[in-house]
C-alpha cells in the first residue's frame, strides 16, 4: 500500500523542478515590478521566498530573467498564486514561499526556460 502512495506522489509534479539557478524574477499586480528570492522554476510555474503580502489564487504578471552569455533574455508571463507556506526559518523576518502556477506562456519561452535549464541539475536542494 505504501508503495501506491510514493508513486502518486512521485507524479503528481508535471514538469522537471530546478533550484539553485541564476535565473531572476519580478511579480506585479499592480503597479511597479517587485524582485523575489527564486526558490526552484520549471516550464509550468515557480517558487520564491519574499516577505511581500500574496493572495491565494491572485493573478500576477511575471517578468523572468534568463542570464545569456553577453546579454539577458527577458520572459513575461502571467502567474496564479497556487500554494503560500511559511518559511519556518525566517519566521522573525515574515518570510513565507510563494508557488506560483503559470497561467499565459508563449511556448517560445517555454522552449527558452527548458533549454536554459538543461546546463542544470533538477531537484537540487536550494541553498
Amino acid at each position: 500500500m505504501s508503495g501506491e502512495f510514493n508513486v502518486q506522489v512521485s507524479e503528481r509534479r508535471k514538469f522537471k523542478r530546478y533550484s539553485a539557478v541564476p535565473i531572476k524574477v519580478r511579480f506585479k499586480r499592480s503597479g511597479e515590478f517587485k524582485s523575489s528570492e527564486l526558490i526552484d522554476i520549471s516550464i509550468g510555474g515557480l517558487q520564491i521566498r519574499t516577505h511581500f503580502d500574496f493572495l491565494m489564487y491572485d493573478d500576477y504578471e511575471c517578468q523572468i530573467e534568463i542570464p545569456l552569455q553577453n546579454d539577458k533574455d527577458i520572459i513575461y508571463a502571467k502567474a496564479k498564486v497556487w500554494r503560500i507556506e511559511p518559511d519556518e526559518e525566517n519566521m522573525d523576518q515574515k518570510k513565507r514561499f510563494v508557488a506560483f502556477k503559470f497561467t499565459e506562456i508563449e511556448e517560445y519561452d517555454q522552449i527558452v526556460i527548458s533549454e536554459f535549464l538543461t546546463s542544470f541539475e533538477e531537484n537540487v536542494p536550494y541553498k
